[in-house]
């Protein structure tokens, strides 16, 4: 048997196992136990992350047993749950509901239900999904059938509408559990982080946090008109890169580029909760992801416009759209629906909100 990777409900620590070596009594007790919860993640670190996080949920405040499965093997051996008369399948979602909700509808070949002014400033379709995306895509299709219900990193505060709409066209339960990831931190495992120091002697709501995730790559010119933005911009900030963005990850040799005499890039982990977001969307969920941000929850800006995705953001651009976000009425009226909306939601995360609850309902549903 492959190995498979068990969530402590501690600290998250893992260890790893296989099946042939464990004691007899440890097989004894994954016999005795009533309900089992298997995780197979898709291998993305953005959704890597969010299962993980619910692991831990799941093991420490229901103490169920909780295994993490990350073996290309077991993968594939876990797509075939329908052959197993007592395993059901549910399906974790990461994206937003919305997102979901839009192209269940479009697969289903049944209208999007949305207000008639938001419907006309839709992303269109047109360049959103990489060749890699739709591969993956096609390959969990066959597999989407088998599921019994679904489960959404998201919270019914912010799309509870879409989550009601996505029952009604996927005929199956839609429990909002979310967020899953922490919405306080309560210490910091870095006290001497260079980024962190920094920021403690910043004012509130001062600094700019800059990453585009692990699936974005920028030309040369692209990082130059982002630098030359956020430094005209005069703003605070933190730039988070990631590990291949300092070199040809196949050839090897570090990228050179001449950046700007005085130019710092830190790096930090951050939340985005309660916090204004300026959207630069770049593929596949991003678009949707980004309107759901501007147009509809009003918490964030849009960098580009989707139907300009293959245009050069110029470093004017971007310059405005920092300025309007982090130093304008618009900005600090936006920040402030940011700052309402997360307290909301941590309210919802808590023992006995709403999000807590359908985990709770959840819960109840796979032990009953």
């Amino acid at each position: 048997m492959e190995d498979l990777t068990e969530i402590q409900s501690s600290d998250l620590s893992t260890f790893m196992f296989r099946y042939d070596n464990l004691p007899i009594h440890e097989l004894d007790n994954l016999k005795q136990d009533h309900v089992v919860v298997v995780m197979v993640p898709f291998p993305i670190q953005g959704h890597l992350n969010q299962l993980l996080q619910l692991a831990g949920l799941i093991s420490s405040s229901y103490e169920l047993p909780v295994y993490y499965v990350g073996s290309s093997t077991l993968i594939r051996q876990a797509r075939d749950v329908s052959s197993l008369p007592n395993v059901e399948s549910y399906v974790f979602t990461c994206i937003s509901a919305f997102n979901w909700y839009y192209f269940s509808c479009l697969l289903n070949g049944m209208s999007v239900q949305l207000q008639e002014e938001l419907l006309k400033k839709l992303p269109s379709l047109e360049g959103e999904m990489p060749n890699e995306v739709r591969k993956i895509m096609a390959l969990q299709g066959p597999y989407m059938d088998i599921r019994s219900d679904d489960i959404h990193n998201t919270s019914k505060l912010i799309e509870g509408e879409f989550l009601d709409l996505l029952a009604q066209v996927e005929n199956k339960q839609q429990w909002g559990i979310g967020p899953i990831l922490p919405t306080k931190l309560d210490h910091t495992s870095n006290s001497n982080n260079i980024c962190l120091e920094w920021l403690n002697k910043q004012p509130l709501r001062s600094v700019l946090y800059v990453s585009f995730g692990i699936s974005t790559t920028f030309s040369d010119r692209e990082v130059m008109e982002l630098v030359m933005g956020l430094e005209q911009s005069k703003q605070k900030f933190i730039w988070v890169l990631r590990e291949a963005d300092r070199g040809d990850i196949f050839i090897g040799g570090a990228r050179r580029l001449e950046l700007p005499e005085e130019f710092k890039e830190r790096v930090k982990g951050s939340s985005t909760m309660a916090v204004p977001i300026a959207a630069w969307p770049m593929h596949s969920d991003q678009p949707k992801n980004g309107f759901l941000v501007a147009e509809m929850l009003k918490i964030g800006l849009i960098v580009r416009e989707w139907h300009k995705h293959e245009e050069l953001v110029s470093e004017s651009t971007i310059e405005n759209v920092v300025r309007k976000l982090m130093g304008s009425e618009e900005g600090d009226a936006i920040r402030k629906r940011a700052e309402e909306l997360g307290e909301a939601i941590r309210c919802f995360t808590e023992k006995g909100g709403t999000s807590r609850i359908e985990l709770d309902s959840f819960i109840a549903h796979i032990t009953r």
